[in-house]
């Protein structure tokens, strides 16, 4: 990651633990949870002060999310057979037994399109995996399974007018545009997804080579022809607003009932009686920590310090050149 890459995201998080020094809190609970009282904290000093001083928060920053560097493997489905990720799941376990074949899997969950990512332990156990699920006749027709690649920069283009006809077309169209337009290289850029925008426009979501990305960083705006477009890099983390957790989307939540953005109970937040706000992903992190970040705030806050967090282990993964 770049220096300035380093330094933007090192403020933003001295600023974070500044805001959110550990104060006490009593009786924090949560849907499946028991009631934990927690000892008033000591003095709140920032972690550049002092290497030993409020090592709860200083964690948040420099605590690696360890499942999600271990080696990798992702599982689409080839055809229209498997509707949903469940459905790929069964099929796989249904021809392989990971036992018979030595391979360890710690953890599988559903993603975007019907498919499930999964974690090994090592490198060779996950090629062993994918060796297997590629010779398998049955399988090979069912699934497609690859190695994800490094992320590389992604940016939000806002307010894009949608066009009829067939989107391939006009999404080529429009990045042809944009690469004569801001005199870009020759490399691959193409739109990861897009995202409603106000109105009736679109926000779309464009991944590019990092040679790309070096040469409109600084600029404020992309021309497109006659227009121009105000645009940021885009470090949005993978987020469920059913359950307000990280990783997945609402519609492979496991779970049946939404969350209460603001006391984690399941119901409607619009009629939530709770004087005060708690945080269901900080809450959840301070029980499997036994750290004590601040969980008084919603659940959806763009403030939290495990959605900072996520933003943070976004960009550290992304290959800047």
């Amino acid at each position: 990651m770049e220096v300035n890459k380093q330094i933007e995201i090192k403020t933003t998080y001295a600023k974070m633990l500044e805001n959110n020094a550990p104060k006490r809190v009593t009786n924090i609970s949560f849907k499946g949870a028991i009631s934990k009282k927690v000892p008033p904290p000591r003095p709140f000093k920032l972690a550049s002060e002092s290497t030993t001083t409020n090592l709860a928060q200083s964690k948040i920053v420099n605590n690696a999310r360890s499942k999600s560097t271990l080696p990798t493997l992702i599982i689409n489905p080839a055809n229209e057979e498997i509707k949903t990720s469940a459905m790929l799941k069964t099929a796989l376990e249904g021809k392989i037994k990971l036992k018979d074949i030595q391979v360890e899997v710690l953890s599988c969950r559903p993603i975007q399109g019907n498919g499930i990512v999964v974690k090994t332990k090592t490198p060779e156990i996950r090629e062993k995996l994918k060796t297997k699920i590629m010779n398998d006749l049955t399988l090979r027709d069912k699934c497609q399974v690859y190695i994800p690649k490094p992320r590389v920069p992604h940016i939000i283009i806002f307010d894009i007018p949608p066009q009829d006809g067939y989107q391939a077309a006009h999404e080529n169209n429009f990045i042809l545009q944009l690469k004569e337009s801001n005199e870009l290289t020759d490399q691959e850029i193409k739109v990861a997804f897009k995202k409603k925008g106000r109105g009736s426009l679109q926000n779309w979501i464009l991944a590019m080579q990092p040679k790309h990305y070096q040469e409109i960083k600084h600029k404020r705006r992309l021309r497109c022809g006659f227009n121009s477009y105000h645009f940021k890099e885009f470090l949005e983390p993978l987020r469920c607003f059913g359950c307000y957790r990280f990783g997945h989307l609402k519609r492979n939540c496991r779970e049946t009932k939404p969350t209460c953005t603001k006391c984690t109970a399941n119901h409607d937040p619009k009629g939530c009686t709770k004087p005060h706000p708690i945080c269901r992903n900080c809450v959840l992190y301070n029980k499997s920590t036994n750290l004590k970040v601040r969980a008084d705030h919603m659940s959806n806050s763009n403030l939290c310090p495990m959605y900072l967090r996520e933003i943070e282990f976004i960009a550290k993964h992304t290959i800047y050149g």
